[in-house]
């Protein structure tokens, strides 16, 4: 048997690489985010009050409009049986190797080797921990969004298969992929389908050709045409809608909002833009380094996007063509977010442009996504590519690989929080305590007020939250109520603390205005009453009938 060599297939190397890229994503996403991720709370305990509507029904963020059904559904029933932490897990492997699986078939369209894809694979992520233009990541904790990505990558791979062939079967894929992207999240996957149908109309025929297979340039059956175009098109359109109509019913009827009136869609509008999401959706508001950084990235695969087609050229006059329909969906994308700029950007506040009606409006829709997320991953597929040309022994490449796993490993220690925002890692430590107490020692339908940094108190406590800053619905109607929750908190404070001290008919008002049965804090206070349950950072009181 010595000397023998075993050859595996195309599928089974496919298989592995999709497996040591989805490896990779993983071991970044456990190094970088701790479980619970910043909106893992959020999105779980929505999923299991869908699954189990009893469960924390008190909540009026749980009872909102509900903009990501598909993933609800999917993920309710699972985080109904196991623990939260444990659907985290499943769902951040199940998620990134499903993105695995697109970034690498994208990758070999595009020409990249496996050494390549792998090494991509290892620099979006350190690009990651670099910063991002509009807080935008595709690599963290678990929500709708990453399958989502995985799906659109998957779809924008059989949309260069049809584009390079003409023909009509993997424009059915690419739709359906699309379609599964745009159910899971709608932002998300419309914003693809609309750069890959800007692609499609901004591509001449010449370039088309140009792309094409040899073989389907020299027959006159795959050359384009408009019956062509039109049949293509429509097979990507009717299949992207009919699998994203799951999703996208639910969302439709969110953004109609029919059953609130045009003062209160604006207000909302504005609430969320310019206020609670302004770090996503106002451009005004993005720090100098997110410009800076963005800058720095496209000024990067510029150049070594030049460097590739000068080298192709040199060495192999069809390579330098494959990366020209994923160059053009990076500039769609950055067409949308400039676009996002110009409605956005305002130099004084926000209330006082006349017309910040219709400029928040169209905000709402993130047009910065998909730009903030796909520029990191063509500079990582771009300079990997460059890296590949210089290291061709396959010891060098181990090495190479080596590497960028262990520098990807150090640098996610390194940023990786030791505490939710605003909590240190004693406070949060006592946090998870005292929501243990609650958990305990209360009633499975109470209602809780706790502190404006409340921190997954529903994942830890099980317990119905009267509000949670993080928690904001995203139908109007839930908006304004959040917005209402937190101006009743601020004024009951306020009045209640008039003669410094929370005395027990200050909390008989609370409970009359919320209707809370206790108070979580480690600030507020005094109070006139003992606390049920104090450890060294947090005290729990109960609220007087």
């Amino acid at each position: 048997m010595n000397g023998v060599k075993i050859k595996t297939s195309p599928t089974s190397r496919t298989a592995l690489v999709v497996f040591a890229t989805g490896a990779v994503f993983i071991t970044w996403s456990l190094l970088s985010v701790p479980i619970p991720g910043v909106n893992e709370p959020h999105y779980f305990t929505k999923a299991r009050n869908f699954a189990a509507p009893h469960w924390c029904r008190e909540d009026f963020f749980l009872q909102s409009a509900n903009a990501h059904a598909v993933f609800f559904a999917l993920v309710g029933p699972v985080a109904n049986v196991l623990s939260f932490s444990a659907t985290a897990l499943l769902g951040r492997i199940l998620s990134l190797w499903l993105l695995a699986a697109g970034w690498v078939h994208l990758g070999r369209r595009i020409g990249l080797s496996n050494f390549s894809v792998l090494c991509a694979a290892c620099l979006y992520c350190l690009i990651a921990a670099s910063g991002n233009f509009s807080g935008e990541w595709v690599i963290g904790g678990f929500e709708s969004k990453v399958p989502a990505y995985g799906f659109a990558l998957l779809a924008v791979t059989y949309w260069l298969d049809g584009f390079r062939t003409l023909q009509k079967r993997p424009y059915l894929i690419s739709g359906s992929m699309a379609g599964l992207a745009v159910s899971l999240h709608p932002v998300v996957g419309l914003w693809f389908c609309l750069a890959m149908a800007m692609c499609e109309v901004c591509l001449c025929r010449t370039k088309r050709e140009a792309l094409a297979d040899s073989v389907a340039v020299a027959s006159a059956a795959h050359r384009l045409t408009l019956r062509t175009f039109v049949v293509n098109s429509s097979c990507f359109v009717a299949t992207s809608i009919l699998f994203a109509l799951p999703g996208l019913i639910p969302a439709l009827q969110l953004v109609i909002n029919s059953d609130v009136d045009q003062a209160t869609q604006d207000t909302a509008n504005y609430i969320q833009i310019f206020w609670r999401l302004a770090h996503h959706l106002d451009p005004s508001t993005f720090p100098a380094y997110a410009w800076k950084h963005t800058a720095v990235l496209c000024l990067t695969a510029a150049t070594v996007l030049y460097g590739e087609r000068w080298l192709g050229r040199r060495q192999n006059a069809s390579a330098s063509t494959n990366w020209l329909p994923l160059v053009c969906l990076v500039l769609a994308a950055a067409v949308i977010a400039c676009v996002g700029i110009v409605i956005g950007w305002h130099s004084g506040e926000a209330k006082d442009l006349p017309d910040w009606k219709w400029r928040a409006s169209l905000l709402r829709f993130y047009p910065f996504r998909m730009f903030d997320a796909l520029l990191p991953m063509l500079t990582a597929f771009a300079v990997a590519a460059t890296i590949s040309r210089f290291v061709l022994h396959r010891k060098a490449k181990l090495a190479v690989v080596s590497v960028a796993v262990l520098a990807m490993c150090v640098v996610g220690l390194n940023v990786r929080p030791s505490a939710p925002s605003a909590y240190s890692s004693k406070s949060f430590a006592e946090w998870k305590v005292a929501c243990q107490w609650l958990s305990e020692n209360t009633a499975e339908d109470c209602l809780i007020w706790g502190p404006r940094e409340s921190f997954g108190l529903k994942w830890f406590a099980n317990r119905a939250e009267y509000i949670c800053f993080k928690d904001c619905p995203q139908d109007a109607a839930g908006i304004v109520e959040w917005n209402r929750r937190l101006w009743t908190i601020f004024h009951w404070s306020e009045a209640a603390y008039s003669d410094e001290m929370f005395d027990n008919s200050d909390l008989r008002a609370l409970r009359k205005l919320t209707n809370v049965d206790y108070v979580m804090t480690r600030q507020l206070g005094p109070f006139e009453s003992e606390p049920v349950y104090q450890n060294s950072i947090w005290r729990i009181y109960e609220v007087p009938q």
